[in-house]
């Protein structure tokens, strides 16, 4: 399955992969759960380096599915409880 990290992007207009090309904004995964895991991974980075990022995690299967949303002024717990928590 094809999924895709939608950043709404902070004041520096600049694509997570530009930061880190190992943080692509198009990745594949098995299922939505390895899916949440790989973007958390992914935003985790971000946020070390010190990139501020709010957005959605798109499943790509013909039309947009929102599979959760994130962003990283919550506190880590609530970001990963709002990942998860997503049907």
């Amino acid at each position: 399955m094809k999924f895709r990290l939608e950043w709404q992007r902070g004041r520096h207009a600049r694509g997570i992969d530009q930061l880190d090309p190992e943080l692509p904004m198009f990745f594949e995964a098995e299922s939505k759960e390895e899916a949440i895991v790989l973007a958390l991974e992914k935003i985790r980075k971000a946020l070390a380096l010190g990139e501020w990022c709010q957005g959605v995690l798109l499943f790509e299967s013909g039309k947009k599915e929102s599979v959760a949303e994130f962003d990283s002024g919550n506190t880590y717990k609530d970001f990963y409880q709002n990942l998860v928590s997503r049907p």
